[in-house]
């Protein structure tokens, strides 16, 4: 169930016009990240079945740009995309309906940004409730 939740909420945010053009990626993808690019990593490390088709996951989101020259602002736009979705419950929704699964509710857990290895990191954790059979 895990990489079923990745793909939908990858799917989901990569519709956002300001993630168009980077590197994406689920966290059980066995593509290799290039250094020089930007990408979003969606990742499901836990995922808990609770009663029916409801799941209660833990979904990662997690922004990496080259921290080069103007970059800071671009990840900062990206950054900010990301955000506001995650601030519209009915988008997200309606994204993953596309997808085949429903959201039941969510709240973001953690939301922090960074410098790594030359690199602005943007990770931001939800605890999200999923219906399996919504998107049906």
């Amino acid at each position: 169930m895990n990489t079923a939740i990745e793909s939908a909420f990858l799917a989901a945010v990569a519709s956002l016009p300001e993630l168009a053009g980077i590197e994406q990626h689920t966290g059980v993808s066995g593509d290799e990240n290039t250094v020089e690019g930007a990408s979003i990593i969606v990742h499901c490390p836990d995922c808990e079945h609770t009663v029916g088709p409801l799941w209660k996951a833990t979904v990662n989101f997690r922004l990496e740009t080259p921290a080069f020259d103007n970059d800071r602002d671009a990840h900062d736009q990206r950054l900010n995309a990301v955000r506001t979705w995650l601030e519209d419950r009915d988008a997200i929704a309606a994204a993953l309906r596309l997808n085949g699964m429903g959201l039941s509710g969510f709240f973001v857990r953690k939301s922090q940004t960074s410098l790594e290895h030359s690199r602005w990191v943007a990770e931001i954790e939800i605890v999200a409730g999923v219906d399996t059979t919504a998107g049906a």
